[in-house]
């Protein structure tokens, strides 16, 4: 086992074993770890995130705490939730850069969500993914959706906070969540 991972096992042991595992020396080592482990996790948004951001993104993540330590694995769900962070973060600010830039009247040329993904889609059709067969299967049933779904469902997938989604379209947190189930079980239903 790599070093790291048995540090891992030896705080997420002593994380068990503490009656408070949100108080205490365990939760400072975990802290400390994540501390250390944020610019791994956060490696691809280097050129995007400077490290004050990177900073505020690991206290924000930090704010689920009590979810981390209970996880199975606090270390992969914290480096999920801070990718999930990151994404949205970055969104954000492309959103904010668009949305000055049309206020402006100088839009230039926007590209859709849709081009955007069919390029993702394309990539991993040609080995980039794990399995080509399940993506080309959910690129296909997520097409077949409805604009509006297809891009709610999209920014969920990407870690967008649900209550932004339901702003951004006009709707409900409610109504954000039965269009995540009613997909989730039509693509079940599909596969």
């Amino acid at each position: 086992m790599p070093p790291r991972r048995l540090e891992q096992e030896r705080i997420l042991a002593a994380l068990r074993a503490a009656g408070n595992p949100l108080r205490g020396r365990a939760f400072d080592e975990l802290y400390e770890h994540l501390q250390l482990l944020t610019p791994v996790v956060l490696g691809k948004f280097r050129k995007t995130i400077g490290d004050d951001d990177q900073a505020d993104l690991f206290h924000d993540t930090l704010s689920v705490a009590k979810q981390i330590v209970e996880a199975a694995d606090p270390f992969a769900f914290f480096a999920v939730a801070l990718r999930r962070r990151a994404i949205s973060w970055v969104r954000a600010r492309k959103n904010a850069s668009k949305q000055s830039l049309d206020d402006t009247g100088d839009a230039g040329e926007q590209t859709s969500l849709r081009k955007d993904d069919a390029k993702q889609i394309e990539a991993w059709a040609q080995g980039d993914a794990p399995d080509g067969d399940f993506v080309l299967d959910a690129a296909a049933f997520l097409f077949a959706l409805p604009e509006r779904d297809r891009e709610v469902l999209i920014a969920v997938a990407l870690g967008d906070d649900r209550e932004e989604i339901a702003a951004r379209f006009n709707t409900s947190r409610v109504n954000v969540d039965q269009i995540v189930c009613r997909a989730r079980k039509a693509f079940e239903a599909h596969r």
